[in-house]
């Protein structure tokens, strides 16, 4: 029987490599089994990879979204037309900030779609929009003169309705001119602010100039005040007429 030598140093070299081997193997067995295990759990069991997100669907929800904002933005412009007279809101507008920014988001959209072809830069801009603004007068070019014109069309409003009325009692329901009413009914406000020591934003505009300038016509600060009395008046005027009636006639059944 033949014996094999295996000398010491080689024998121990061979022992560690074998029991590296073993080491590994284990290693990447428990590897294995914990990436099974986690994978099985109900979270990741129940995983499912996002490859049906609507993406066409929440892109059009929000242009829809973007499209009704816009809708009600427009709505405030129209209504500040019927009471302003024009669709000119200031820079500095304090009772609606948003507005102005949106007016000068439109002029500036409109600036662009007519300078480039890009619509990706004209924030929304199309030829709907730009008939819609356009049918209420809106001008894409702020004008300079703006304030002071808007100015000269009051004060030339209020100078023809005390030449024809004889005062300045601009009567709540004047279906001839609501912007007038409308006016009429901010001065008041804004001076009653102004008096109050109020911030400049509640005053609306109203200086000591202005107060002067009004006061020069004949306004009246207080509107109801006045009107209750002239009310009075005429009620008085009425009844001196039905005695009247009556010392004619001898009863006051007047007929319709």
């Amino acid at each position: 029987i033949m014996s094999t030598f295996v000398p010491d140093k080689q024998f121990d070299s061979t022992i560690k490599i074998i029991s590296n081997l073993r080491l590994s193997i284990e290693s990447e067995d428990r590897n294995d089994k914990n990436v099974n295990s986690a994978m099985s759990s109900p979270i990741v069991s129940n995983y499912e990879p996002m490859t049906n997100v609507p993406s066409k669907t929440i892109s059009k929800h929000t242009v829809s979204s973007e499209k009704q904002k816009w809708e009600r933005t427009y709505e405030k412009l129209k209504q500040y037309k019927v009471e302003y007279g024009d669709t000119d809101v200031p820079a500095r507008y304090a009772d609606n900030p948003q507005l102005a920014n949106w007016v000068r988001t439109q002029r500036a959209s409109y600036k662009q779609l007519n300078a480039s072809n890009k619509k990706s830069k004209c924030r929304g801009m199309c030829e709907d929009r730009i008939q819609l603004l356009e049918d209420i007068d809106f001008q894409w070019q702020v004008s300079e003169y703006s304030s002071s014109k808007r100015q000269s069309t009051w004060e030339e409003m209020c100078e023809k309705y005390k030449a024809e009325y004889g005062h300045f009692n601009v009567p709540a329901r004047y279906a001839d001119n609501p912007q007038l009413v409308n006016w009429v009914g901010r001065q008041r406000l804004g001076y009653k602010n102004f008096r109050a020591g109020k911030k400049q934003s509640l005053c609306r505009g109203m200086t000591e100039v202005r107060i002067q300038l009004l006061e020069g016509i004949g306004f009246q600060w207080q509107g109801s005040a006045l009107i209750s009395s002239k009310r009075q008046a005429a009620w008085g005027a009425m009844f001196e007429k039905l005695k009247q009636y009556k010392a004619e006639y001898g009863h006051v059944d007047v007929p319709r």
